[in-house]
């Protein structure tokens, strides 16, 4: 098991680490703009302190040597510092993915939690029910994540007045952050349960738009998976020994089709944290996403690298987790392993 884990930390985490190093550093020096000029501003018309400014944010170096100071620090664990606020990359990260984490946790949540049911409830129901919910869960995938964001603003917000469009919390309710997590830190409050309603009111919109994606896909993985169990040979065994069609559902299928929706909540980690950078933007929520665009738009480098560097180290470690799952869910791999 040790063999095969420091296996997978040579010959996937570390190359596909350097990989995402090199493209986020190089891809981010061909987009149009100089952080230099949106730092000085009007003053930029001088060109000895833009020259000045290069040098002292090291940007006057060739490429390759820059790249080399970038990765000799982040070895140590310096990302670096922002240009604009002045404060290390670190540290700004992680004030700032509590939030992030937050949302995505409570979007992965609601696709669980509905997509699940829902593919065993279209596995189950081979008529209008299977091609109903098949149908919603295509056009569900199908839907940009900005347009079905503008569209729950129109309607659910603007129009009908249910929930609120953008921040965390109420302005009323003054939470010392603690955690990060704002369902967490609410009950260190005077009000709990009112700043709990309204900080889980703040996340619907928001999680049910960054969900809306992975749910289809959940939805129709589930589906696929149940029904390719139900012709195996266990159940059918577990047919002729009088077992319920419930339970054929619910233990024995669900049970042989965990293998891809393991794959696919994986996959899920990732998509939830790419998209949490347009949702998070669309809905003014106070985390990594809305401000890495914000760095993009200001052209800060040691912020968008820095970010992208933990974000990729975050996806692999979690792809390196669902393997490590697949040991414990598919006895099949443990017996490949130590053979």
């Amino acid at each position: 098991m040790a063999a095969w884990f420091f296996r997978k930390i040579y010959s996937t985490f570390l190359p596909t680490l350097l990989g995402a190093s090199l493209l986020s550093f190089f891809l981010l020096r061909m987009v149009p703009g100089d952080p230099v000029l949106n730092l000085l501003g009007e003053r930029g018309g001088n060109p000895e302190m833009v020259e000045a400014m290069r040098a002292r944010l090291g940007l006057d170096k060739p490429l390759l040597e820059q790249y080399g100071i970038f990765m000799s620090q982040a070895i140590r664990g310096d990302l670096g510092q922002s240009v604009i606020s002045k404060e290390p990359v670190l540290v700004e990260f992680a004030a700032r993915m509590p939030a992030t984490l937050e949302l995505a946790i409570v979007a992965l949540f609601w696709t669980i939690m509905i997509g699940i049911p829902l593919g065993i409830l279209a596995a189950h129901f081979r008529g209008w029910v299977d091609v109903g919910v098949v149908g919603i869960s295509l056009i569900g995938s199908s839907l940009p994540i900005f347009w079905w964001a503008l569209v729950l603003i129109l309607y659910v917000s603007v129009g009908w007045n249910l929930l609120p469009v953008s921040g965390r919390i109420a302005v009323q309710y003054d939470v010392p952050l603690w955690s990060g997590f704002l369902l967490i830190d609410v009950w260190r409050t005077e009000e709990p349960w009112p700043a709990f309603i309204s900080a889980l009111r703040h996340l619907m919109l928001p999680s049910l738009v960054l969900g809306t994606v992975n749910l289809a896909l959940l939805l129709r993985m589930v589906r696929s998976g149940i029904l390719e169990a139900m012709d195996e040979d266990f159940v059918r065994l577990a047919r002729a020994k009088g077992a319920g069609r419930f339970r054929v559902l619910w233990v024995h299928a669900l049970r042989s089709a965990w293998v891809p929706v393991v794959t696919v909540l994986g996959l899920m980690v990732g998509s939830l944290l790419t998209g949490a950078v347009i949702t998070e933007t669309i809905f003014s929520w106070p985390g990594v996403g809305k401000w890495i665009v914000k760095s993009l738009e200001a052209r800060d480098y040691p912020v968008i690298q820095g970010a992208i560097l933990l974000f990729a180290a975050m996806m692999l470690m979690v792809n390196l987790l669902v393997d490590v799952i697949y040991l414990w869910v598919d006895p099949r791999m443990r017996k490949g392993l130590s053979s």
